[in-house]
């Protein structure tokens, strides 16, 4: 990714905030700014779509729909996915899981669920690896399906590792 393209990346997520009425789902102030991105993002990506810059960029893409609210976030996300076990990179195959997992509970779909579990097994697989990340999101998932005690639960699991990282 060249480095106009990644200031740019940087404004975008900047424009990203958590909504506190609704799950601390993500949107942007700026919604036209993340298009203008994916825009020039895209443009990049026929050139570099199977290596580890096309994989940065799918995910970057996939992330800044989902923040948009575009199904187009889960075919990018898949395609992540997809290079990251291409490029045998568990680190990155179990991130692409979450964040897949949350493109795919934005859209209202049961497979975020699959996915948070999966993130989780590689985790556990990867030395507990982004363990907390992995809580975290798995909790908000159940937050969302109105299950307050699971959620509580996870989001305790999540900040043991933040904890010691804090003292």
């Amino acid at each position: 990714m060249d480095e106009k393209l990644r200031q740019l990346l940087d404004t975008c997520y900047e424009t990203v905030q958590s909504n506190t009425n609704c799950c601390l789902r993500d949107f942007s102030t700026n919604p036209r700014l993340l298009l203008q991105w994916i825009e020039k993002a895209n443009q990049q990506l026929a050139s570099l779509e199977n290596s580890i810059e096309g994989y940065e960029l799918h995910t970057h893409i996939g992330t800044l729909f989902r923040i948009y609210q575009s199904p187009k976030a889960i075919v990018h996300l898949q395609k992540a996915l997809k290079l990251s076990i291409e490029l045998d990179d568990k680190k990155k195959e179990q991130l692409s899981y979450i964040r897949l997992g949350e493109a795919y509970k934005y859209a209202g779909k049961a497979q975020a669920y699959t996915c948070f579990v999966t993130a989780l097994e590689l985790a556990n697989k990867n030395n507990n690896y982004a363990l907390d990340f992995v809580y975290q999101h798995l909790g908000k998932w159940h937050l969302e399906q109105k299950e307050g005690v699971k959620a509580k639960l996870l989001f305790q699991e999540a900040l043991k590792p933040r904890s010691n990282t804090l003292k």
